[in-house]
């Protein structure tokens, strides 16, 4: 499909999963069909500050200067996000193509309107707190009433500040569907085969014009043939099964074999939190391949604010900052540690798309797409959502060292790794405290 853009904003997550789904459906409705990357990050923010308030209230037991507020206040009402909280959003409310609720002004340069509404949410979720510290353990009726009003107002502000920096987000839209592929194949074999049939063809042109000049705002005449779709029937139409999906991390400072649940991090308080089964990274890496080789591109995340944006190889050699400096190469930390003492952070969504046949060595036309001199192993070609850089292509050493994460179908998981997530989904996870870098999202 055609080069999405995420502009200045923290939505990698939102436009890697959108380009994810559409795979599915470009042949039917084209390279350029784009879904809705604001109506997802409207619907976030919106159960996010819900999430964020309810939270607050959760932790009335503890001080306001205790690790655990101190934390929610800083991440849990962020930009950023993971599969599982674009899952939420996506099955409660569905999904739009991008004409139905477009890029606004400031949709792309979120810093703003967040800034609006971490003050707003940091002093509604401060008098909630307040109000039932104080309560303590007797909190009555009329506290637990005057909580509620004031959740409802909050919410209904930040509603509004949506809207105005958003848009308002479509109970419904006009589509038109593609064209089935049957009378597609009728008109091919008829076109030039009987006579008149490019008049005809022509007279139908003319008359899907005038059809055309019969709408007016969201009232079509009803000769044409636009459907009335709602965000949850146009998600059907997305033929992406949620289901299928699982959630795959490589993180080292937690042991293999085990999921990992956020306690706290979400953007719906009664949906998923952040989840992930751990496992190596050459169990990753197998999954990605057999996708990638069964033409099903799949949703990683990776360490990227480093990463010079001129460049389309993502390689550690393309850093000579330590070179240059004369830094004593001895002093590092492993790719777990880096995590801890926050080097590195999960901190960019892209969608895999390409590899090389053989786990070996890259091909002349990788290398040269690549910009390169020389073979540097096996290439890894990814998707991005920078509208300057669409395609990226990662070394196989850079990918081992920089990829936390992936979204894929469970089908192409190892056996011994669905044994796994079948015994671990059956099991007591590891719960992941706020400040675990995993959910620094």
């Amino acid at each position: 499909g055609k080069s999405t853009n995420q502009a200045s904003s923290g939505r990698c997550w939102i436009y890697s999963a959108l380009n994810w789904m559409r795979t599915s459906r470009l042949k039917d409705w084209g390279k350029d069909f784009e879904y809705s990357q604001n109506y997802c990050a409207f619907w976030d923010k919106f159960e996010r500050a819900n999430h964020f308030l309810e939270v607050m209230c959760k932790l009335s037991t503890e001080d306001v200067n205790s690790q655990e507020v101190q934390n929610v206040l800083t991440r849990v009402f962020t930009d950023g996000g993971e599969w599982e909280l674009f899952e939420n959003v996506v099955l409660k409310y569905g999904l739009v193509p991008k004409y139905a609720m477009p890029e606004t002004g400031f949709s792309g340069n979120s810093g703003g309107y967040m800034d609006i509404l971490k003050k707003r949410l940091r002093v509604g979720g401060g008098v909630l707190h307040k109000i039932l510290r104080e309560a303590g353990t007797s909190v009555d009726a009329e506290v637990q009433e005057e909580c509620d009003l004031i959740k409802d107002q909050i919410l209904s502000e930040v509603y509004r500040i949506l809207v105005c920096y958003l848009g308002s987000p479509p109970s419904d839209f006009l589509w038109l569907p593609p064209k089935e592929k049957k009378e597609e194949e009728k008109n091919k074999k008829t076109e030039g085969g009987e006579a008149g049939a490019e008049d005809k063809t022509k007279k139908e042109d003319a008359k899907a014009k005038d059809d055309a000049t019969a709408v007016s705002g969201l009232t079509v005449a009803e000769k044409r043939p636009y459907q009335t779709v709602t965000p949850m029937e146009f998600l059907d139409k997305s033929l992406f099964k949620f289901g299928q999906k699982v959630h795959l991390s490589h993180l080292p400072h937690h042991p293999e074999g085990r999921k990992l649940v956020a306690d706290v991090v979400t953007n719906m308080h009664e949906g998923k939190r952040l989840e992930a089964h751990n496992v190596s990274m050459q169990e990753i890496k197998t999954a990605v391949r057999a996708s990638i080789k069964a033409g099903q591109p799949v949703a990683i995340m990776c360490e990227m604010r480093h990463h010079d944006r001129g460049k389309t190889l993502l390689s550690d050699d393309n850093d000579r900052t330590a070179e240059i400096f004369e830094m004593d190469a001895d002093i590092c930390l492993s790719k777990g540690d880096e995590l801890l003492y926050q080097v590195t952070s999960v901190a960019h969504g892209m969608v895999l798309i390409g590899c090389d046949d053989e786990p070996t060595a890259s091909t002349e036309d990788e290398v040269a797409a690549a910009r390169l001199s020389s073979p540097l192993g096996p290439l890894w070609k990814v998707e991005n959502s920078w509208k300057d850089l669409q395609y990226l292509y990662m070394t196989d050493k850079w990918f081992d060292m920089n990829c936390y994460d992936i979204g894929v179908d469970m089908q192409f998981v190892s056996e011994a790794v669905r044994e796994q997530i079948h015994r671990e989904n059956a099991a007591e996870p590891i719960v992941l405290p706020t400040g675990d870098p995993f959910c620094k999202i």
